[in-house]
């Protein structure tokens, strides 16, 4: 995206808003691009910099926080528990991860991001139009990591404990879109899913356990 919009030099500056740590990652993506930046630069007009066209906001958040609003859209944020195993001390940058919701004047949206079970993610979703979730299914991913390492011991217990409470499974989406009555469920970042040509009803029909509303397994393109 940043390298896209300096080629095609757009008016305005390219705002990006996150957690602590957004302004490191946004500086490493500008060293990235340097030297393209420099190659392009003598067959292109004149334009800003990358480092003049992009303006990094990095907040810290300690409940629901409003982290953008403009006249079309109010953008909302919290803290979800994907890091709910990494005690805040040993994370860079006390780094935290987000579910945002976005409200706009015909619908809400909310996209859970990589999360566990979470009560924010809850709260942050009542009433939305849709749910835009993550979803894993844990039996595949763990037999991934013993076919992986070879093994299922002390060694790979902290990987398998991130995927069983740091993401959702699809009964567990199931339970949030009830808990938050929302009228739409979209499944996305499908965790060690099979590829897109194969069937992945079995996503779906676990949500539908615990959650009687419209689920849709999301493929690229699509709009709802």
């Amino acid at each position: 995206m940043i390298g896209f919009r300096w080629n095609n030099k757009p008016a305005g500056n390219l705002s990006i808003y996150g957690p602590p740590g957004t302004a490191a990652m946004t500086a490493g993506a500008l060293n990235f691009l340097a030297i393209p930046e420099i190659l392009y630069a003598v067959t292109t007009p004149p334009g800003p910099t990358l480092a003049q066209m992009v303006n990094a906001n990095e907040k810290s958040l300690t409940g629901p926080t409003v982290i953008y609003q403009d006249a079309n859209v109010k953008v909302t944020a919290v803290t979800n528990s994907h890091y709910v195993n990494i005690a805040e001390s040993e994370r860079p940058y006390h780094t935290q991860s987000w579910a945002l919701r976005f409200d706009t004047p015909d619908r809400s949206i909310v996209f859970t991001g990589d999360t566990g079970p979470s009560a924010s993610v809850v709260e942050l979703a009542k009433g939305a139009d849709i749910l835009v979730s993550e979803v894993i299914d844990l039996e595949q991913t763990i037999a991934w990591i013993q076919r992986k390492y070879n093994r299922l011991d002390s060694s790979t217990a902290p990987l398998v404990e991130h995927m069983r409470k740091e993401h959702l499974t699809a009964e567990e989406v199931g339970k949030l879109a009830k808990a938050a009555n929302v009228k739409m469920v979209v499944l996305d970042h499908l965790g060690m899913a099979p590829d897109s040509e194969s069937d992945l009803r079995h996503f779906s029909d676990r949500v539908r356990k615990e959650y009687d509303g419209v689920v849709v397994t999301g493929k690229d393109f699509e709009e709802f």
